[in-house]
């Protein structure tokens, strides 16, 4: 008895966090994006490597939300690509990594 009381709370919590969902609202959906300078955002990526061809290219490529967010990232993306936490921990992953590998081999 106790386990189909357990069930029914389960199966009854369950589908009451299904319910909460919830759905989304149109204005959600519709953003007012500000256009982005496209010769700025070119001559961005033509310093990460680019030709100007391949540069103009992907521009024409994105949506005008996208190249917001592209030069949102380009912005934000350390100069080096990873910061120097990130560089640390993988050598002290890797560090460890080839201790172990080495000792226990």
């Amino acid at each position: 008895m106790k386990i189909t009381r357990l069930l029914s709370v389960l199966l009854a919590t369950s589908i009451s966090f299904s319910a909460m969902a919830g759905g989304f609202q149109t204005t959600d959906l519709v953003q007012d994006v500000a256009p982005v300078d496209a010769p700025a955002l070119s001559t961005r990526l033509q310093a990460l490597g680019l030709t100007p061809a391949q540069a103009q290219e992907r521009i024409a490529r994105l949506s005008p939300a996208e190249q917001q967010q592209l030069n949102a990232d380009l912005e934000r993306a350390p100069a080096a690509g990873m910061s120097g936490r990130t560089t640390a921990a993988w050598v002290v992953a890797l560090g460890v990594g080839a201790y172990f590998y080495f000792t226990y081999r």
